[in-house]
């Protein structure tokens, strides 16, 4: 019976290099589909603020906080449609890399948090727009660009394994890159299917290696010491990363509908003991209330102090 000669270690090495290339291709196909999802909430955003529809709502008696949260849950439903489709895509295709046990969930987290991160992060890019039109595609190219450039650079600098200063700076720039949820969507997916890849290819080759989950704690190796995943590029830390970016940009977002970064220039007041010789009684009561209630405790939707003619 002929049996094949087992690999080389650079047979190896050459079979994984061509997986991590198709899987980054995978990873960039999957950035510039998700692009242009969270930039489309932006129109709906701008034609809002432009038409002072969102303006009406406020003098209606809505909350900023209930409006933002509103649009939240809104725009994480219609993206987890999105979602869906990706997920039933890798199953008809069967991506082993992105369908295999823990990563799967892992993929599903990723996608999610993902919208979690990059929805609010438009919501605060909306002002700085007034067509809905030229929002959707100028954020477009910014999404895909930033995605494939820290993606594509990170690979590139990994395959310089020799040169110690820029292995320096791939760390610091993966480290960096964290603040982008392109590049943690990115990464993760790319890093994902690379553990899958090593662990495709060990089982095979190394007695007794324990299978790397992306989502697991520590990662073990026969032979070697556990690696922190706060040392390794796995997917763990882009996931809190992409949390935490969530509740910072939404945080922002509700802080700069109240003008919190904006601030007070004043204005010239009329003196409170004003007033007209033929004022009638009504608009007296009405002055005498405001000022007896300078922290508007009775909730008037609408109030108009010292407003003169």
């Amino acid at each position: 019976i002929n049996h094949p000669l087992p690999q080389s270690e650079l047979q190896i090495d050459s079979d994984l290099l061509s997986q991590a290339t198709l899987e980054l291709f995978t990873a960039i196909c999957i950035i510039f589909a998700l692009a242009f999802i969270p930039a489309s909430f932006l129109v709906f955003l701008i034609d809002e603020r432009v038409t002072t529809s969102k303006h009406l709502q406020f003098v209606s008696g809505v909350k900023g906080i209930t409006y933002w949260c509103g649009n939240l849950l809104w725009d994480l439903a219609n993206y987890c449609v999105s979602i869906a489709c990706c997920m039933v895509i890798f199953l008809i295709f069967k991506i082993e890399a992105y369908i295999y046990k823990t990563n799967f969930l892992c993929l599903l987290l990723l996608l999610f948090l993902y919208g979690f991160s990059i929805i609010p992060l438009m919501y605060l890019i909306n002002y700085f727009f007034t067509t809905p039109s030229t929002g959707f595609v100028l954020i477009s190219c910014v999404n895909i660009f930033i995605g494939l450039i820290t993606t594509i650079s990170t690979f590139i600098l990994e395959t310089f394994d020799g040169q110690v200063d820029l292995t320096h700076i791939n760390s610091i720039l993966k480290k960096l890159f964290l603040i982008f949820p392109h590049y943690c969507l990115g990464r993760g997916l790319f890093d994902m299917s690379q553990t899958y890849a090593i662990n495709t290819f060990s089982l095979k080759y190394v007695a007794g290696y324990v299978p790397i989950s992306p989502l697991q704690n520590d990662i073990v190796v026969a032979g070697y010491v556990p690696i922190s995943p706060l040392q390794n590029d796995i997917v763990g830390r882009n996931l809190i990363s992409l949390f935490f970016q969530g509740i910072i940009f939404f945080a922002l977002a509700i802080l700069a509908q109240y003008r919190f970064f904006i601030p007070d220039r004043g204005c010239m007041r009329t003196p409170k003991n004003l007033k007209s010789t033929n004022e009638d009684d009504d608009v007296a009561a009405e002055r005498k209330r405001i000022y007896l209630d300078p922290d508007n405790t009775s909730h008037d939707v609408l109030r108009m102090v010292d407003l003169v003619k």
